[in-house]
């Protein structure tokens, strides 16, 4: 059986192609494995993260708690997770999101859904101080920061 004849090009610039084409490298470079750390395993946790890396390379996350309604944050310490509750006052700590400043402290934006606030957090020392940004009706839904250097 005979092939159309533009099917018969098509067929032979494949095999022509296939023919000059660059063969594999023999050598190749293996791509670095992903790492999976279970960061925060109490309750019902991870919901609404915000990822940052530091001047180091080392993942911060902040998240929420969904068991407790709390704000939390996680950082490396070597080989281990640290977390911390950052606001624990009412239902809050929705739709986060994390910033370092130049120092390599974490400022957290968030959403208040017990009073409908937009909240922002801030590690001074080992202290955080959660304070109300705008209370004006329900606000603070998906926020987002940045901060200046």
């Amino acid at each position: 059986m005979l092939m159309p004849s533009t099917l018969r090009k098509v067929l032979l610039s494949a095999v022509l192609l296939l023919s000059i084409s660059p063969s594999v490298p023999e050598r190749a470079v293996a791509a670095t494995p992903f790492s999976h750390d279970v960061v925060d395993a109490t309750g019902n946790v991870g919901q609404w993260t915000s990822l940052v890396l530091d001047g180091r390379g080392n993942p911060r996350i902040s998240y929420y708690n969904v068991t407790n309604g709390d704000l939390k944050y996680a950082q490396t310490a070597g080989n281990t997770w640290i977390t911390e509750t950052v606001d624990f006052n009412g239902d809050v700590g929705l739709y986060s999101s994390l910033a370092l400043d130049a120092q390599g402290n974490p400022h957290i934006s968030y959403y208040d859904a017990t009073n409908g606030d937009l909240k922002y957090a801030r590690k001074v020392g080992a202290n955080w101080i959660a304070e109300p940004v705008d209370y004006d009706g329900d606000v603070g839904l998906y926020t987002s920061l940045a901060l200046d250097s």
